[in-house]
Order: C-alpha cells, then sequence, then structure tokens
C-alpha cells in the first residue's frame, strides 16, 4: 500500500515533525524528564477509562453508521484523526460546562 495513497503531504509533513520533535524529546536530559512526567500523567487510570470509554463509544458509532451503509474502511484514517485530534480534546473541555453558560453553542461553533 502506497503512503501517498494514505495520507496527504501536509498529513504526512506532521507526522516528520512530530517524529522530529519526539527524537529531540529523547536526546536532551531535561525535556526527556519533561516528556517522562508528562507521559506518567497520561496513564492515570482516569484519564485513560475516559479515553477507553470514547473509544468505545466512537466504535459503536462507526459500527452502527457502517451497519447503516452510511460509513466505510475508506474513511478510517479521517475517523482515527477526528477522534484524536477533535474528540479527545472535546472530552477533556468537557468541565468547561458548569462555569460557561453557552458552552455547547461555543462548542458548535468551535467545531465548524
Amino acid at each position: 500500500m502506497d503512503l501517498m495513497s494514505i495520507f496527504n503531504n501536509r498529513e504526512i509533513a506532521v507526522g516528520i515533525w512530530g517524529a522530529v520533535l519526539f527524537l529531540l524529546c529523547l536526546i536532551k536530559p531535561t525535556l526527556r524528564n519533561s516528556f517522562a512526567q508528562v507521559a506518567a500523567a497520561f496513564f492515570n487510570i482516569k484519564i485513560l477509562l475516559s479515553l477507553g470509554l470514547m473509544a468505545i463509544y466512537i466504535g459503536l458509532l462507526v459500527y452502527g453508521l457502517n451497519e447503516l451503509g452510511l460509513w466505510t474502511i475508506s474513511q478510517l484514517k479521517n475517523t482515527i484523526l477526528w477522534s484524536i485530534l477533535v474528540a479527545a480534546v472535546s472530552l477533556f473541555r468537557i468541565t468547561d460546562i458548569k462555569n460557561a453558560p453557552s458552552y455547547f453553542k461555543a462548542a458548535i461553533k468551535d467545531n465548524f
């Protein structure tokens, strides 16, 4: 399978820069220690449980949409990218509901 048929140039560039930054984090001792602390915080059971439940929810949605003929395997890349870049960020911004009276209106605007 050709990499260019799956990812566009922008996505490949972001992946390359992400790999460079990740390697930089592993090479520099101060960044490595900070990266280790961030990784340890990420693997907290509460965060993993939230992300796991979100993944199950998205999986059930994809399954249902697939059964209805509204989702195909060609949309897998976009579904994964959306899950990481939009759904996960929205999940962790959910605590803003208490503080913002028009949270849902702002969230809908943010998604467009």
